[in-house]
């Protein structure tokens, strides 16, 4: 998550996707809190994935 390139505010910022080169997390908004709701690593990316992580090289930094 903090070394993530950019990241994607869904359900009405109730969760928030980090996408970065090493991997992909995912938190929920739960009352206050944020948990984590899923992750996982660059090796399982898949085209989908890939294609958001050569747009945010192109176009982020």
């Amino acid at each position: 998550m903090k070394q993530a390139d950019i990241m994607i505010s869904q359900w009405g910022g109730q969760r928030q996707a980090f996408y970065g080169k090493n991997g992909v997390c995912v938190i929920t908004k739960s009352g206050d809190a944020w948990i984590y709701k899923t992750t996982w690593k660059n090796t399982d990316f898949d085209e989908n994935t890939e294609r958001i992580l050569e747009v945010v090289k192109k176009y982020v930094k």
